[in-house]
């Protein structure tokens, strides 16, 4: 190897394509053990419930990452007919984090889940009480029903659930993508669409 130092650079190559190769085996395996939890109807989402392609995204409404790919996957979506984005709340960046998506998710039940999630991530990440007061006033919605429903137990359920979704995925940071049998991890949209590719050319097949 002093000889020829490319073998040990061969080695190192190898050996990491064989552990990608392997977490990929992985990442396949546990998206399928968990399919049912991974298209949940309840969860909220935009494009045609019949779309070719669905992308699943766990985020955390405080998450820069997340913050910065959201508009190119708007964008996306709405420039692709047979697209269909999946959300599941994923506040893992502390108790403002939890404020913000116990807020989007009660604001689901008055039919404002998607505007009150675009104005959330539009405002400053510090997200509080009174943040998520004037986003409900400025949306229309009824702040005494929308404090009540933050507080519901099957909110917390739904987010501890998510949670516990995202662990088994492996999902350590915000945002993952789940992608036909592919995670993504990371704010690499290029990333994610070369994974939605993967899954409509598998699909006719």
């Amino acid at each position: 190897m002093v000889k020829d130092p490319t073998i040990l650079q061969d080695a190192i190559s190898a050996w990491k394509a064989d552990q990608q190769h392997q977490q990929e085996v992985t990442n396949r395996q546990a998206i399928a053990a968990n399919r049912p939890q991974i298209y949940n109807a309840m969860d909220p989402s935009v494009g045609p419930a019949k779309a070719n392609v669905t992308v699943i995204e766990f985020y955390d409404p405080r998450c820069p990452y997340c913050r910065q790919v959201d508009p190119m996957l708007s964008l996306w979506q709405q420039h692709d007919p047979d697209l269909r984005i999946v959300y599941k709340d994923l506040p893992i960046l502390g108790p403002p984090s939890v404020i913000g998506s116990q807020a989007a998710l009660a604001a689901e039940r008055q039919g404002a889940y998607m505007p009150f999630r675009a104005a959330l991530m539009a405002s400053p990440p510090n997200i509080d009480s009174a943040m998520v007061h004037r986003i409900s006033d400025e949306l229309g919605l009824n702040w005494t029903k929308l404090q009540k429903d933050m507080n519901d137990p099957a909110i917390a359920q739904r987010l501890a659930d998510n949670e516990q979704l995202a662990q088994k995925l492996g999902i350590q940071g915000t945002p993952g993508f789940v992608v036909g049998d592919q995670l993504v991890v990371g704010s690499s949209l290029t990333d994610v669409q070369a994974a939605a590719d993967a899954a409509r050319k598998s699909a006719k097949q």
